[in-house]
């Protein structure tokens, strides 16, 4: 009865469907490809994929995350930056390419030392 009346809370406050969590996915991969294009018109692309695994998590939890408002505009459904970082229990690849933008990868396809850029 408390899940029902919290999901229902999440789905009016949020128009959002909230799912059962007896078979969670406690995998998900992120893939992001970078396109640079030169001055010179020389192109260099590449692609890089993370992998982040959760640890399980407990309807009130789920709920209370949901009602933060946070997941709501990321393309994840999660903000490992933020709150769902205490839900994470191992990366595996970049972290900047779950968030959103591969900053190694950028720098390489720039040809950029990490020495030399600036902060």
């Amino acid at each position: 009865m408390v899940l029902r009346s919290l999901k229902s809370r999440i789905r009016n406050k949020f128009e959002v469907s909230v799912a059962e969590t007896a078979h969670q996915d406690r995998h998900q991969r992120a893939e992001l490809a970078v396109a640079v294009v030169g001055p010179d018109d020389a192109e260099r692309s590449g692609a890089q994929c993370t992998r982040v695994r959760f640890r399980t998590l407990g309807a009130a939890e789920i709920a209370r995350y949901a009602a933060s408002g946070e997941p709501l505009d990321k393309a994840g459904g999660y903000a490992i930056q933020g709150g769902a970082a205490a839900f994470v229990e191992s990366v595996d690849g970049d972290t900047d390419n779950v968030v959103g933008l591969p900053l190694g990868l950028v720098v390489e396809l720039l040809g950029l030392s990490p020495v030399n850029r600036r902060t």
